[in-house]
């Protein structure tokens, strides 16, 4: 799994909707992804740090990637990083 900065989080439809960074040693690139509410809605909840892993189902003939979430683990909301810097 690699480490993703996910900036906004929409559950009001299904598929639900993420927005974020991935965090590698080779790119900052930002992307959108779908993911199953029911699935994931109660790990994929908040923006924060994620330990993702994702696929794109992008269909030949597509101009654009279709990132969709295949496994998830929080590492920390933002509201939890801010928090823990209050407190040293």
């Amino acid at each position: 799994m690699e480490k993703y900065i996910i900036t906004a989080v929409s559950q009001k439809k299904d598929p639900s909707w993420a927005k974020g960074f991935v965090l590698g040693e080779q790119n900052w690139g930002d992307f959108g992804l779908h993911f199953d509410r029911k699935r994931f809605g109660t790990i994929l909840d908040v923006p924060g740090v994620y330990l993702m892993n994702i696929a794109n189902h992008q269909r030949f003939g597509e101009s654009n990637p279709k990132w969709e979430l295949d496994e998830v683990k929080k590492i920390a909301s933002f509201e939890d990083l801010i928090a823990l810097s209050e407190t040293k």
